[in-house]
């Protein structure tokens, strides 16, 4: 379970107005960082990059050699934001934050945050956007407080109550949804969106074509979204890296064996 959260695709400070960032400023404070600084601090609190940037990373797992691909789980740039949460005493949470450039964090309670965010419900509590022709709209209260799992299952519980066809044994989105509209909708990197959608198709709780997606386990999604912080594995792709290294190990035996039995001919 991880106690960090993130939001990308939307810039906060663009959503306000003057009298809203004016409300901000009175119940957050600044917090200026250097380059390459972690980020430590109090629980149920909310992070607004207000310059610079950071990333949220993780340790390289055992045998690892790609150290920078594998620990940047996502970049938060400025106006993008993201949050700690309290969590379990016995969890251990995998995800640190730091700094890539000097940075502001505007830092606030998540209480406070949700309390302005109220303020304004029209605006600021809905994520809108036009995808093939509907506007799609997801809350903020979906979002904060959840892992990228969380968000993905429940956005699609919510859009196959609102665009579902009911069939005998599924539920069929009628909205066209690639995964990069998804990942702005919820917020995330649109690649994590992709895994994440070839991970549901892989346990079979959803069947996914050309951007056409059929809901085939309820329960599944429901229980992903209540699990909010919990990540789910990506088994297919570890699955495919396993089979990969595989492959490669194969074909560097048999590349080695055809070498050494050259040379046994040519003596």
């Amino acid at each position: 379970m991880e106690k960090f959260w993130y939001f990308k695709h939307i810039n906060l400070y663009q959503q306000l107005n003057e009298v809203e960032i004016a409300s901000l400023n009175r119940v957050s404070r600044n917090w200026y960082i250097n380059r390459y600084e972690e980020v430590q601090s109090g629980l149920d609190t909310v992070y607004i990059v207000k310059s610079g940037k950071v990333k949220l990373c993780k340790p390289p797992e055992e045998n690892e050699t790609d150290w920078v691909e594998k620990m940047t789980v996502a970049t938060v740039e400025e106006g993008e934001i993201f949050g700690e949460v309290q969590i379990d005493s016995e969890a251990e949470s995998q995800l640190t934050v730091e700094s890539l450039d000097e940075t502001c964090l505007q830092i606030l309670s998540r209480y406070e945050f949700e309390l302005l965010m109220r303020k304004n419900p029209n605006r600021c509590l809905q994520i809108r956007k036009w995808i093939n022709w509907f506007m799609i709209e997801n809350s903020m209260e979906n979002v904060i407080g959840r892992s990228a799992s969380s968000r993905l299952a429940k956005v699609l519980s919510c859009l196959g109550a609102k665009y579902g066809l009911r069939r005998p044994k599924s539920t069929e989105i009628r909205v066209w949804l690639s995964s990069e509209n998804l990942a702005r909708l919820i917020g995330i990197d649109k690649h994590l969106c992709y895994d994440l959608l070839e991970e549901f198709k892989w346990r079979e709780i959803i069947d996914s074509r050309w951007g056409w997606i059929n809901l085939l386990d309820q329960w599944q999604l429901k229980k992903i979204t209540s699990a909010r912080l919990e990540e789910i594995v990506l088994t297919k792709k570890k699955e495919e890296e396993l089979r990969d290294e595989a492959e490669q190990f194969e074909s560097a035996l048999l590349h080695d064996t055809a070498q050494t039995s050259t040379s046994d001919n040519r003596s």
